[in-house]
């Protein structure tokens, strides 16, 4: 083989590598975590940080490539706008509003009456744009939920738009589809504790952690209790966990811009683990489990370049988690908040429906149930332990 052939078949072969996935590439993780808070009467609260951990290979090679194109490209949601399903599920409710005619009006979904009603209060036709007195978070506000009613209207023959059903339905079938088939564990962490109570009254903010940083710390136990494989089985253990090789590690992602509140104190703490363990995990083995966390900005979610061959993450898993947070959040606290209701005075049968209603929606014909469907399969149990905990804010403070 002369000099030229040499080079040549050099040039193939580093053209054609491919990194073959090893023992650590195996072990990888990617974490994506939400939040939901619940009130409870009164003023105590429940608040809920929700993840989903998937091996980091079949995120990137499965689930990504699955959510962008049965959902996010098939129904045009735009490149760098999250997808918040508090917006798709508001376009769907039965809505009350004045018409131009000053009658009342009742809608099953929104129309473009309903939208015009909604826009009077906000816009200044002369001048096309919006009021001076209208505040940025509802101008926002507004412009995210008509971009979502945007993607799921229809126009009959007169031009005249109201919601596609059928579009909304099939969407829902979908996610249904792509989270169902997607490999990812759920783990959910809920603090319950009183807004009133003396230590959150008598002291000003600097000085009492707030509820979200403290159920952080203890997911983050969670989550390490997890990628120790402490969900295994006895027999799963022997034959597995023991090995070196698989103790997973995750890299934490986050949907949240400069404007997201807690990012500051869930950094530090972050840091804090690192440094000096979690509940019950010493910083060495904190360390070997949690990479690192980065809060994802929105205008980053949902860009791909060629879906067969990926070469960006788009981060649709923030989707996902705001998907998901809503209904394991209400299932992980439904007994606090079948209490509240009862202590509302509804009967016990009231209280169960009015918990369902909330859990599950209908669409045309079809009822959807997220939580029984897709996501309950999700969240890990064992005879000892299940990836769902829930604690009081200190155990000083009576709930």
């Amino acid at each position: 083989m002369n000099k030229i052939e040499k080079i040549n078949l050099i040039n193939d072969i580093c053209s054609s590598y491919k990194v073959k996935e090893d023992v650590f590439s195996s072990t990888k993780c990617l974490t994506y975590i939400d939040e939901f808070e619940q009130k409870l009467g009164g003023t105590k609260r429940a608040t809920s940080l929700v993840s989903l951990t998937s091996l980091m290979s079949h995120y990137i090679n499965n689930i990504e490539k699955n959510w962008l194109t049965d959902i996010r490209i098939k129904y045009r949601f735009k490149m760098g706008e999250p997808i918040h399903f508090t917006n798709v599920r508001k376009i769907a409710q039965e809505v009350t509003f004045t018409n131009k005619q000053g009658e009342k009006e009742v809608c099953l979904g929104w129309n473009d009456d309903y939208i015009s009603y909604r826009a009077d209060s906000l816009i200044d036709y002369d001048s096309k744009t919006f009021k001076p007195n209208v505040k940025s978070k509802n101008q926002k506000e507004f412009v995210e939920e008509y971009k979502v009613w945007k993607l799921f209207r229809k126009e009959d023959d007169l031009g005249f738009g109201s919601l596609d059903v059928e579009k909304l339905k099939s969407f829902y079938e979908d996610i249904f589809s792509v989270v169902k088939n997607a490999n990812f564990d759920i783990l959910c962490t809920t603090i319950l504790y009183d807004t009133a109570a003396p230590h959150r009254k008598r002291f000003i903010s600097d000085q009492v952690k707030s509820p979200y940083t403290i159920a952080f710390g203890e997911h983050l136990d969670l989550l390490c209790f997890y990628l120790k494989n402490g969900f295994y089985t006895d027999e799963e253990f022997k034959t597995t966990a023991k090995k070196p090789s698989h103790s997973f590690s995750t890299k934490l992602r986050w949907d949240g811009d400069d404007g997201f509140n807690p990012r500051s104190d869930y950094r530090l703490l972050f840091n804090k683990v690192i440094s000096l363990g979690t509940t019950h995990y010493q910083s060495e083995t904190v360390r070997k489990c949690l990479d690192e966390i980065r809060f994802v900005n929105k205008s980053e979610i949902g860009y791909y370049d060629d879906i067969a061959n990926q070469t960006i993450v788009s981060h649709i898993g923030c989707d996902i988690a705001d998907f998901i947070t809503y209904f394991v959040g209400k299932h992980a606290i439904k007994d606090e908040i079948l209490k509240a209701y009862s202590n509302e005075g509804l009967s016990p049968d009231d209280c169960e429906k009015k918990f369902i209603d909330s859990i599950t929606f209908k669409i045309g014909d079809r009822v959807f149930s997220p939580y029984e469907e897709i996501l309950k399969d999700k969240i890990l149990k064992t005879d000892l332990y299940t990836s769902i905990q829930i604690f009081n804010e200190c155990h000083y403070n009576l709930w």
